[in-house]
């Protein structure tokens, strides 16, 4: 075989595998794939590749770029077709579905969709004018992780919209809008959503209406202007602290508010706004509340509030009800002020309160399960003829005051009520109850003040152990006087309180022991009597007996004083002291005399006579006697025979008395202390330690 044969024998050889090949590769491809194997857009030189997710394709941009316009890059399956075209959509912004058929005719759907990712900036952002504003606005920020404070602090501001800011979604820390942003429309905040600070808006006064329409959460809100009449945070579920607003409001919303964290204060510091009504439908737990200041709020709607803090309520004079429906517990007081036609006040499941304070205009006071208030309780003006409507209540751990009740004949506590920290009876202008019976109640403090002190019966155990306080402050209906309280009880009271006591007889009969002390202030008393009076267990103090129309002054069962006995009177009529019974002070005891004066045939003697002491044999301290003046002197006393049973003392003083010349009086108590604790001044006769050693008592 020669060689073109053996070439020709090879070129078929090789054609024969060639086209075995082809036919395998047909027999290999079946038309079946219908996928998408790649897929991109274009814009603005900016390449979007998707990403694949079983059947989405997924482009994800940023938030406030615009895919209209677009140019596509994609690939599929060999002899696929794809409808719609992607050569044929310029709108890339809108979700897509598009079906890809294979060669052999199966079909699979894809949907696209765009994922838009935020844009963040760091830190705070601070736009002085309208340009800023807007070039903050174009580069399509979403989000920013500080502060955000539009408008200068002080001076003139250009910035006159902030509808730039129209993709902004959510700031870190605070949103300040400071006063001389000088913009009429409150515009372009309307995506945000979040603020975790605070939202301050301060005296601008170029805008009406306040209006975040899509945010959901907020750590605080200041707004306080009095131009702005409409605040809306349709969408505001919760708040961290507290929310201010303090403007002449029209229109307040608040629909979807949940929670908040601190207090809120809707008012108007100049009484101006015409909103008459309140709603917090969804509302359930606050820190507290301050409403102040609309001359037509008539209704506040709190349906679904369970758990507050403080409910403060100040010059509202058109609210008529307060309705809490599901009100269980506050942590503080609930006062209402200046409410001048509220006559009801409904709490129908309110179980524990930290205080309440109810204006004298409530006719229906509803609290039916009220067992504890933690703090003051106070009824002003109420017709009730009885306390029957706190028929649950066992504890008041501040002070329940009862002031100007005018059908209340006469006070008994409500049978569950056992203790209350002080129990204050005030009256003005009005009579009092009969009779105020504390009996089964654990007090301590007993409070009878103003007109409360006419005529008026306490009842009470036989053993008081708290304070009984008499107050004399307020205003008496005239014609009438008071005086001490008639005692039912009370042989025993832990301690007596008394102000500035303007009682024309204080007569405190009944009372034998007074554990802690008895002080006496300044007063108007014309008739002075402790009849019973047989101990004290604390210091036993008289400021004065200036006004007493009684020559003598007698407690003819007082036997001791644990503590310091000092008496001062200051009478022009007094001219006696007697305390006959008494036998020990154990502290210092101080006898003021008095004194008298003459200028020029005018004076006064308002100094004793005599003080008469004929059991006192016991004084653990010093005994001192003086006039009570550095200029005058007592020009009655003349003897100090009235301390004839003194034997035990530890020291002696005696000074101002004009025309002592006797000491005879002292004579037992001599032995009793040393030289150097005897003193005796400015009196008629001033003998030395040694001389009354001696035996010389009365003057030679």
């Amino acid at each position: 075989m020669n060689t073109n044969q053996l070439k020709y024998l090879l070129g078929i050889f090789v054609i024969a595998i060639l086209l075995s090949g082809c036919e395998d590769d047909e027999e290999f491809f079946t038309g079946a794939d219908s996928f998408i194997t790649s897929f991109s857009l274009e814009k603005d030189g900016t390449t979007y590749n998707a990403s694949f997710y079983s059947d989405s394709i997924i482009v994800t941009a940023p938030d406030g770029v615009s895919l209209n316009g677009a140019k596509i890059s994609y690939s599929i399956s060999e002899n696929a077709n794809i409808i719609p075209s992607p050569d044929s959509i310029s709108n890339w912004n809108e979700e897509l579905l598009f079906s890809v058929t294979s060669y052999n005719g199966d079909r699979q759907t894809y949907k696209y969709v765009v994922n838009r990712k935020g844009i963040d900036v760091g830190g705070s952002v601070f736009l002085a004018t309208q340009d800023e504003v807007d070039a903050f606005g174009q580069r399509g920020i979403t989000s920013i992780k500080g502060n955000l404070v539009i408008g200068r602090a002080a001076g003139t501001d250009s910035i006159t919209s902030l509808a730039a800011l129209y993709q902004l979604k959510e700031i870190g820390y605070n949103l300040i809008i400071n006063s001389v942003y000088k913009a009429r429309e409150f515009t372009g905040l309307d995506a945000l959503e979040k603020v975790g600070g605070e939202i301050n808006i301060n005296e601008i006064g170029t805008i009406k209406n306040v209006d975040f329409q899509n945010l959901s959460s907020v750590g605080s809100v200041y707004i306080k202007s009095d131009s702005i009449n409409s605040v809306e945070f349709p969408k505001l579920t919760e708040a961290g602290s507290d929310l201010y607003i303090d403007c002449p409001l029209n229109i307040l919303k608040l629909n979807n508010l949940q929670k908040a964290g601190g207090k809120i204060t809707i008012m108007h510091s100049y009484n101006r706004g015409n909103i008459s009504a309140l709603s917090f439908p969804l509302l359930t737990e606050v820190g507290s509340f301050y409403f102040a200041r609309f001359q037509e709020l008539s209704k506040i709607e709190l349906p679904e509030l369970t758990n507050s803090g403080e409910l403060y309520c100040y010059f509202l004079p058109a609210l008529d009800i307060i309705y809490l429906p599901k009100l269980k517990e506050t942590t503080g007081s609930i006062k209402m002020y200046s409410t001048l036609v509220l006559s009801e006040v409904s709490l129908p499941v309110l179980e524990k309160a930290a205080g309440l304070d109810i204006p004298e205009n409530v006719s229906n006071l509803e609290v039916p399960k009220l067992t504890e208030i933690s703090d003051d309780l106070f009824l002003r003006g109420l017709i009730n003829e009885n306390l029957d409507f706190l028929s649950s209540l066992t504890s008041v751990g501040g002070t329940f005051t009862i002031y100007n009740l005018p059908n209340l004949t006469a006070f008994e506590a409500p049978p569950a009520l056992k203790s209350v920290g002080k129990l204050s009876v005030f009256y003005q202008r009005m009579l009092p109850p009969d009779e105020i019976n504390i009996r089964g109640m654990e007090l301590n403090e007993l409070e009878i003040k103003g007109a409360a002190l006419i005529d008026t019966k306490l009842i009470g155990e036989e053993e008081f152990d708290g304070i009984l306080n008499i107050n004399c402050d307020g205003q008496i209906p005239s014609g009438y006087t008071i005086s001490f309280p008639e005692l039912e009880g009370f042989s025993t009271i832990d301690s007596l309180r008394l102000g500035y006591v303007k009682i024309d007889n204080f007569n405190m009969k009944g009372v034998r022991k007074i554990r802690r002390g008895f002080q006496l202030p300044s007063n108007s008393i014309k008739e002075f009597q402790l009849p019973d009076l047989e101990e004290v267990g604390g210091d036993f103090v008289i400021a004065t007996l200036g006004s007493s129309t009684k020559e003598t002054i007698e407690l003819p069962q007082l036997k001791t004083v644990a503590g310091n006995f000092d008496v001062k009177l200051f009478s022009g009529v007094v001219k006696t002291l007697s305390f006959s019974a008494l036998e020990s002070v154990e502290g210092d005891f101080s006898l003021t005399t008095g004194y008298g004066y003459d200028f020029g045939g005018w004076g006064q003697q308002i100094c004793l006579t005599s003080a008469l002491f004929e059991s006192l044999a016991t004084i653990n301290g010093k005994l001192t006697i003086s006039s009570g003046s550095s200029s005058f002197t007592n020009n009655l006393m003349t003897n100090l025979d009235g301390f004839s049973a003194l034997t035990n003392v530890n020291g002696i003083e005696v000074t101002g008395q004009g025309v002592l010349t006797s000491y005879e009086g002292l004579k037992n108590a001599l032995p009793s202390f040393s030289a150097e604790n005897w003193l005796a001044t400015n009196n008629a006769y001033n003998p030395a330690y040694e001389e009354l050693s001696s035996g010389q008592w009365i003057q030679p």
